[in-house]
């Protein structure tokens, strides 16, 4: 597997071009995350906070969310064969492989760029690597993101040397509670209608943020659809739509909207989300971790539907602090659209009748935002540089 540089990168199913810039001197972290943007995000807002004199490199998934990604990170890294576990003979065996595929791959960066510490967000890229880097006497920070740790990262919480989490849990005792490390590109820095303005919307229209993380989200997006194509779908004159669906239904969903001339702007991916928070003024969304924390952190009010396909139900659990605060509403999905629409329509009328709703649960995210826990993690890395 060749190391990748974004500057250097082709279709990761194609193959990739080496890592060719110049080594920063001094020592060197291996960032492993992946899978996901939820699993990548972080890991970027932690190097970002770290010294000039600090290198940092990535070991992601190869699938192709992780390469949009990190064509767009001015860092160097390295696909990994790593799969997520299904209990299944073809998958369990492609899980095995790429299991002892990727231990042999983080053995080999952490030798080949001195290695000095590993932080690992979680997901099927983790474990291998904090295995490794354990075994090699590398210290290793796990940065538990979600209010129920999966089977990763129980796995890598016993090869870590520290271990932070966003939640409390008592599935990892000791670790110290944080913020979720957040980029500076998921902060909103410019007012509203500037934002509004960048995405060519009307700068004065009130504006809803759809999306569902990286992985996109089906029956969000056609759950909008059904909206749009719904004869008493109020208030539609009202409001403008920044939506982005993921790799599938971009098409679908601009030409519903187009159809009865919702302004909109539709993509299925943002790498400059702060913007997008900053032009929202209610968002629509999944609970992912990252999702949720940016949401909190931007303190724009969410109408949270989690995965419903999560045994553990860890979404919800996830977005329950902003519900507590009042800054948030959890609302199931029921995967059918027509379903969707009939319990989230009420909740829209009552929002866009009385905008009020709005800034009042904007004020509540406000008062109650929790430090971002990039910096926490950067100042661990720190320490731990300068006494190995």
């Amino acid at each position: 597997m060749r190391e990748t540089h974004p500057q250097a990168v082709g279709s990761a199913s194609k193959g990739s071009a080496p890592d060719r810039r110049s080594p920063i001197p001094g020592p060197c972290v291996l960032f492993a995350g992946g899978g996901s943007g939820g699993h990548i995000f972080p890991n970027l807002a932690v190097a970002e906070r770290l010294s000039e004199e600090v290198s940092s490199r990535f070991l992601v998934s190869d699938r192709a969310i992780d390469t949009t990604i990190m064509n767009s990170a001015d860092y160097a890294w390295t696909p990994a064969p790593a799969k997520p576990l299904y209990r299944k003979p073809g998958p369990l065996a492609a899980f095995v492989k790429g299991y002892f595929a990727t231990k042999s791959l983080a053995r080999r960066l952490i030798g080949e760029h001195h290695i000095r510490a590993v932080v690992a967000t979680g997901g099927f890229v983790t474990t291998p690597a904090a295995v490794v880097a354990r075994k090699l006497g590398v210290p290793v920070a796990l940065v538990s993101l979600d209010a129920v740790p999966g089977k990763a990262n129980r796995a890598a919480a016993r090869h870590a040397t520290k271990i932070f989490s966003v939640y409390e849990t008592p599935r990892l005792p000791g670790a110290e509670r944080i913020g979720l490390p957040l980029r500076r590109a998921s902060l909103a820095t410019v007012a509203p209608r500037e934002a509004r303005k960048a995405f060519g919307l009307d700068p004065d229209r009130l504006t809803v943020l759809v999306f569902a993380g990286s992985q996109g989200g089906a029956s969000i997006n056609r759950m909008m659809i059904a909206w749009a194509q719904s004869e008493t779908a109020h208030p539609r004159s009202a409001i403008q739509l920044l939506h982005f669906t993921g790799p599938s239904d971009v098409d679908a969903v601009a030409a519903a909207y187009a159809a009865v001339g919702i302004p909109h702007h539709v993509k299925p991916f943002c790498d400059q989300m702060g913007r997008a928070w900053g032009a929202a003024d209610l968002a629509i969304c999944r609970a992912g971790a990252g999702s949720v924390a940016e949401a909190w952190a931007n303190a724009v009010p969410a109408i949270f539907l989690p995965y419903p396909y999560h045994r553990d139900q860890h979404q919800r659990l996830n977005a329950q602090p902003l519900v507590d605060a009042g800054g948030a509403i959890v609302v199931q999905d029921l995967i059918d659209p027509v379903a969707n629409l009939d319990h989230l329509m009420p909740l829209l009328g009552e929002f866009f009748a009385d905008s009020s709703r709005l800034d009042v649960m904007r004020r509540a995210l406000e008062t109650t935002r929790p430090e971002d826990g990039a910096g926490a993690v950067a100042r661990w890395l720190m320490q731990v540089l300068s006494s190995t």
